[in-house]
């Protein structure tokens, strides 16, 4: 059967029958109390409310650092190893061509950004939208003033089934922003 077969998906099926998946059930958890649960909310919420509270018992053991008191020293070392003084960091103005171009690459498969725009509408209306997006960029490369809405991201997490959207900072744009 298998042998003959140019089908992938039929050799796919086959190679499965051979060896089926097997559901687990889920391990034993050892709960504050001393019992053992195998049940799945309860392994969820177990963990749920640890991972909820980490920051918290840091927070009241006073072993966190603060970002505004953080101590910097070591990164500002490699970055000044990295970078010498008479070099200067820019970024080239963006050409229309370039950007159309880029644009007419989409993939229409992939997912809207925070606008909700899709990649298939930015594609379709390229040879409209190319030149204001061009002026638009250019004018945050010149001015180094990148609009907020511009420095998030939709972020899923490594569940990608539930899709859990959380807003992600852009920190490289922080920082050119800075930079500039």
């Amino acid at each position: 059967m298998v042998k003959d077969s140019n089908d992938p998906k039929t050799l796919w099926k086959c190679l499965h029958s051979l060896n089926p998946k097997v559901k687990n059930t889920p391990y034993e958890l050892a709960t504050e109390d001393n019992n053992t649960t195998k049940s799945k909310k309860c392994i969820a919420d177990t963990f749920n409310n640890f991972f909820t509270s980490c920051a918290e018992k840091l927070r009241e053991q006073g072993s966190y650092t603060p970002v505004n008191k953080a101590d910097f020293s070591n990164l500002s070392k490699f970055v000044k190893n990295k970078l010498h003084k008479h070099e200067k960091f820019s970024i080239p103005p963006v050409n229309m061509n370039e950007l159309f171009n880029e644009l007419a690459k989409l993939d229409i498969n992939k997912a809207s950004g925070m606008d909700n725009i899709g990649p298939k509408i930015l594609r379709l209306s390229a040879p409209f939208i190319a030149s204001p997006l061009t002026y638009i960029f250019n004018r945050m490369i010149d001015t180094g003033i990148y609009p907020s809405l511009l420095k998030n991201a939709k972020y899923y997490g490594m569940d990608y089934h539930t899709k859990c959207v959380r807003l992600k900072t852009l920190l490289l744009l922080s920082k050119v922003s800075r930079s500039t």
